[in-house]
């Protein structure tokens, strides 16, 4: 049953993510439809160990899906007033289109707001199906990520053939955004690294053939070299800069857990180098002429940019604990934009930036704890005594670790296919946490756990 919900699984993704990430309003919509389904044919029995979150994460959690709705309700003018001014002033100035004594929601555009806390629903429990096969899986929890990394892998030959074989300036599969595309692959570029050293060392003290364990390996460090020339090739800088990051992430990661003294210090330092060399030699001259105009795009230039970021801020002061809603960050900023006035600013191309926008204070901590533990579990698990589980542990790190980078510069969260391989790789590493390490909610600690036995 779980190897059928899991292929299901894929072919759901995949489908998602050949139909541009999922973007268009009505296909998101058929894929919450389709997910809620996936879910209740999953048949999550209660009372499985691995579904007893920590009382932090899951306390967060419907906190923060239950914040999502709270805004896209309607509530007394009075109530609003109160608790956000800047929504209230806007109220009243619209009330004349309304009927007398109508009331409001904190959002400004409640019905989008109400389609993205069906999305935080959807992911939540796409959280919770992540955890529950990662341990129906075990001791083998890597089968979990296998459909998203060959659906990576997928977007990512079909880049290359779009450079190659048709002539395309540039790679970005079936997404809109070469961005994003590179997005996609920046989250399956660390767990194919790990998942090709893992495949080696598992496989050989069995007894097959020394050939064979390093053919399989091969083929998976393959892959991963082939997502590495597809994000080249999409010349997005971001997706670049995230996988070197995420590189130097994991090897230092892996230096200070197996070495010390002069030999880490040896390790740091080729780490350091390779990443270097990397960015020196791995670039088309495209790319590097991307970087040379680095903080523009196509559509916005470097002080343009700049400017939303600067618009947004302003627009967080005015609705700083309750937020706009989410998905009203477009409907909120117009009061606040000195920036492109011609054009339509619907992101802040800053992940970060926007849902403390949108959600405000409440919601962004709210939401930043859940991040934070779920970093917690990746750094925990890359520290088990098992390979395997540390192999998948190291590259959960490093792939949220990319994903956090990129959404500095873009808005990658927002689009349905990344923020569902995000949110699965999460609950992978929450789901491999080693159950016996006593992770506290907040980062002190958490790099060092005891380890005490299962």
């Amino acid at each position: 049953m779980e190897r059928w919900l899991l292929v299901a699984i894929g072919l759901f993704f995949a489908a998602i993510a050949f139909r541009w990430g999922g973007v268009e309003p009505q296909e998101w919509v058929l894929a919450l439809v389709a997910s809620g389904a996936i879910l209740a044919l999953s048949g999550i029995r209660r009372g499985q160990p691995i579904l007893r979150p920590n009382r932090v994460l899951l306390g967060c959690a419907v906190a923060l899906v239950s914040w999502s709705f709270i805004q896209a309700l309607p509530l007394p003018p009075q109530l609003v007033q109160l608790i956000s001014p800047a929504r209230y002033a806007y109220y009243l100035h619209t009330r004349e289109m309304t009927v007398p004594g109508t009331w409001t929601s904190l959002s400004l555009f409640p019905a989008e707001s109400f389609r993205w806390a069906v999305t935080v629903l959807a992911l939540s429990g796409w959280f919770l199906l992540g955890r529950w096969l990662v341990y129906q899986f075990s001791p083998v929890p890597w089968r979990v990520v296998v459909p998203f990394l060959v659906v990576a892998v997928a977007q990512a030959v079909l880049g290359l053939v779009q450079v190659y074989a048709v002539g395309a300036p540039l790679a970005q599969g079936t997404y809109v955004n070469r961005n994003h595309f590179a997005g996609l692959l920046e989250l399956a570029f660390p767990l194919l690294v790990t998942g090709g050293l893992t495949a080696y060392w598992s496989r050989r003290h069995r007894r097959e053939a020394p050939l064979a364990p390093a053919l399989f390996a091969g083929l998976i460090l393959g892959a991963a070299a082939l997502v590495v020339i597809a994000v080249v090739l999409s010349l997005s800088r971001g997706g670049f800069a995230a996988i070197l990051f995420s590189a130097l992430l994991m090897g230092v990661a892996a230096a200070t857990r197996t070495l010390s003294g002069k030999w880490r210090a040896v390790a740091l330092m080729l780490a350091a180098v390779a990443v270097v060399s990397g960015f020196l030699y791995l670039p088309t001259d495209a790319l590097i002429r991307r970087f040379a105009a680095l903080a523009e795009t196509e559509e916005l230039s470097a002080d343009t940019r700049l400017q939303i970021w600067k618009d947004t801020i302003r627009m967080i002061r005015a609705y700083l604990w309750t937020g706009c809603g989410l998905g009203a960050y477009q409907s909120a900023l117009m009061p606040f934009c000195r920036t492109a006035p011609m054009n339509t600013v619907n992101f802040a191309h800053n992940d970060w930036l926007q849902l403390l926008a949108e959600w405000g204070l409440i919601g962004f901590a709210l939401w930043l704890v859940l991040v934070v533990r779920c970093f917690q579990a990746a750094v925990a698990a890359s520290h088990s005594p098992q390979f395997s589980t540390r192999m998948l542990g190291l590259g959960c790190f490093g792939a949220l670790a990319a994903i956090a980078l990129h959404s500095l510069v873009d808005f990658n969260l927002y689009v349905p296919a990344n923020a569902m391989f995000a949110v699965w790789i999460a609950s992978v590493a929450e789901g491999i946490r080693p159950r016996w390490s006593r992770l506290r909610p907040w980062m002190p600690g958490v790099l060092e756990p005891k380890f005490g036995g299962r």
